[in-house]
């Protein structure tokens, strides 16, 4: 969601995207906000993940305990906080429900993502030998990866994604992966293509 806030230090309205709006300016906390100007702007224009890592980076500077009960129920809902934390505010049942709207939200993003690779994929190479070759070997994992989430080894899957796209050490793609293809890439070096679709994939950043 998409937020809006008057700024009086500024003498201007301030648009921020969260998911834990909180009343004070999204610029400096140490501003002076008008009294009751916090209202809803609209659809958010960042990456699920992104609005998510917000909150997760909020609990993690002010403490689960600290938090506003709106707040706690806002980390709870969408996965930011430990099943402790989610029990304390939160019943099984509603648990189970948010945990259907968290799969629907987040697989919505990580189709968002996939269609951002795909135009990266589609624009950068120009071969269309070696465009297949990239998209149909990686294609089950891109699969995996939008509908269950399934990212690579080190993200605690047993294989994935991002191991291709890393050509990551001690998985099965360490000498077949994208790293060690001779892909001609326009604008950016292979390595550097690496990092531009884990960037897209991993932290939502497009």
């Amino acid at each position: 969601m998409k937020y809006k806030v008057y700024c009086e230090t500024d003498e201007k309205w301030e648009e921020f995207d969260c998911l834990m709006p909180r009343e004070e300016c999204p610029v400096d906390s140490n501003h002076t906000i008008r009294e009751g100007s916090l209202s809803g702007a609209g659809a958010s224009d960042e990456d699920y993940k992104v609005l998510r890592n917000k909150i997760i980076d909020r609990v993690v500077d002010e403490g689960f305990s600290n938090l506003t009960t709106q707040e706690k129920e806002i980390a709870s809902e969408n996965f930011c906080v430990s099943k402790a934390d989610r029990d304390s505010v939160h019943t099984i049942d509603e648990q189970v429900a948010f945990g259907i709207e968290y799969h629907k939200k987040s697989t919505i993003a990580r189709s968002k993502r996939r269609k951002v690779i795909e135009a990266e994929v589609y624009n950068r190479m120009q071969s269309s030998t070696e465009r297949y070759d990239l998209m149909n070997g990686a294609s089950a994992m891109i699969d995996a990866y939008v509908n269950f989430g399934v990212e690579g080894s080190l993200e605690g899957d047993d294989v994935g994604l991002f191991d291709y796209l890393e050509s990551r050490v001690g998985t099965p793609f360490e000498n077949t992966g994208l790293l060690s293809k001779g892909y001609n890439v326009e604008g950016m070096t292979i390595n550097e293509f690496s990092e531009r679709l884990m960037d897209v994939l991993k932290n939502g950043n497009y």
